[in-house]
């Protein structure tokens, strides 16, 4: 799907559709027409998503870390110390959502609280010894899982994620 996504063919929309093994899904309904379910973006990106996530929830199992837990850790990665109103931002959670992982990122010990420096109101967090540990198993975990996709997606992968990119994350 080259260009902008409102230059995106008929042609490289059924392709797309066959990607993710949506072989039923009709290639040859009038442009805007939903005369089945497989023709719905909505439809087919959660499906997706589900597969994807499924696989995520599977491999980071043996770790006892959620897809959002590992999303979580790797911001904490990048830069120790921030607060969880920084990490909801940064990954896009709404504040409650973001507590939940927080609460069970430090009951797994994986994280801990402490009090900023020069305002007791805010937390910030930072990784244990073990959360810090845990980056190079995670990491290896979620490039299979990336591998796994890009084998699927073969030479349309960097597409796919531009894509995706393009979609899925604030401007």
């Amino acid at each position: 799907m080259t260009g902008s996504p409102e230059s995106v063919t008929a042609t490289e929309r059924c392709k797309f559709l066959k990607l993710f093994d949506f072989p039923n899904a009709s290639c040859d309904a009038e442009e805007g027409s939903l005369d089945r379910i497989e023709d719905c973006i909505s439809f087919l990106l959660g499906k997706a998503q589900q597969r994807v996530m499924r696989r995520a929830k599977e491999s980071l199992s043996e770790h006892d870390v959620t897809p959002a837990q590992y999303a979580a850790l790797c911001v904490l990665w990048e830069q120790d110390g921030r607060t969880g109103a920084e990490l909801g931002g940064r990954l896009v959670i709404d504040s409650a959502t973001m507590t939940g992982v927080i609460d069970r990122l430090e009951r797994s010990s994986l994280v801990e609280r402490k009090p900023d420096d020069s305002d007791r109101r805010i937390y910030r967090l930072y990784l244990t010894k073990r959360g810090r540990a845990l980056q190079a198993p995670l990491n290896g975990v979620m490039a299979n899982l990336n591998d796994e996709v890009a084998e699927l997606l073969g030479r349309d992968t960097e597409r796919f994620y531009r894509m995706l990119r393009a979609m899925g994350l604030p401007k």
